[in-house]
């Protein structure tokens, strides 16, 4: 929370890097349009209810467990 802090307060960039050490993303590639299509691909076959839910659960974990559980 401290990082995206700075980062919105400040305007601060950080490296692609920086941003993996930190774990604002979970990978960096250099090709980026064909590693993008296929985690788009990877998700789009997932099934769709067990996605649609473990969203919503990841979406309520910040109100705490019995509302990730609901």
């Amino acid at each position: 929370m401290s990082r995206a802090r700075d980062m919105l307060y400040t305007g601060r960039q950080v490296s692609a890097e920086l941003a993996l050490d930190w774990g604002l993303v979970t990978e960096i590639s250099d090709e980026v349009l064909t590693h993008t299509l296929a985690v788009a691909e990877k998700i789009a076959l997932a099934a769709p209810i067990a996605s649609r839910l473990a969203k919503t659960c990841l979406e309520q974990s910040a109100a705490g467990l019995e509302a990730s559980l609901q």
